[in-house]
């Protein structure tokens, strides 16, 4: 189970998820299931602030290939929103599919996912994790999405269909059960008033299934 806290700013607002709670459990060798729920705290630049429970999502994560130093999987994820949009195709509850591929090196491990989201919206990310130490390991990600949605509205505000985002992080392993994570970012391109200046996050992952042979992930 993970427990983070996430600060995230733009020009037009700013949000503090505190607490942000996920967990998940392993049903199979090859199966996991999780849920991730935040609560939300949000001022925008006329002062105005709400609070309550944000976007939650019920992922399932299936591993599909398990080389020496290949791996992929996939992660088939509802999204419940915690807000209704009267636009056509925006619904409370949506799915993501995405499918990953991770490569395995002596310190250092490569992730590249792709995938799609029935909002309307089409994704690729890479990372790069390399271990520093015998408990430290540093993060490098970068992730651009496209909306393939027509969206009349946004388009004749300017509103751009493409975004990406880039960050670091590190997290510590202080136990093989225990492990601190923290990661920070921004939006590169296109810079408005919707996307993000400034993205940090911080928290705790605990394996609480008794002794543990393998090191929780971060989340």
């Amino acid at each position: 189970m993970s427990l983070a806290t996430a600060y995230w700013r733009s020009e037009s607002l700013r949000e503090i998820d505190a607490p942000s709670m996920g967990l998940s459990v392993g049903a199979a060798p090859r199966v996991q299931f999780g849920v991730s729920l935040p609560y939300y705290h949000v001022t925008d630049r006329s002062g105005f602030s709400s609070h309550g429970f944000g976007a939650s999502y019920l992922t399932s994560k299936i591993a599909l290939g398990q080389g020496s130093h290949v791996k992929a999987a996939t992660s088939p994820t509802l999204e419940i929103l915690n807000w209704s949009s009267p636009e056509e195709g925006i619904h409370r509850v949506n799915w993501i599919l995405p499918v990953s591929i991770q490569a395995d090196g002596e310190t250092a491990r490569t992730y590249l996912t792709g995938g799609y989201v029935s909002r309307g919206s089409v994704f690729g990310s890479g990372a790069v994790e390399w271990s520093a130490g015998s408990r430290l390991t540093l993060v490098a990600n970068v992730a651009h999405s496209y909306s393939v949605a027509d969206d009349p509205v946004s388009d004749a505000l300017g509103i751009a269909r493409h975004r990406t985002d880039a960050g670091g992080g590190a997290y510590v392993t202080v136990t093989p059960s225990l492990v601190l994570f923290t990661n920070v970012g921004r939006t590169f391109a296109p810079v408005d008033d919707t996307s993000s200046r400034l993205s940090v996050s911080a928290g705790i992952a605990v394996n609480v299934a008794g002794p543990a042979t393998t090191s929780p992930r971060q989340p």
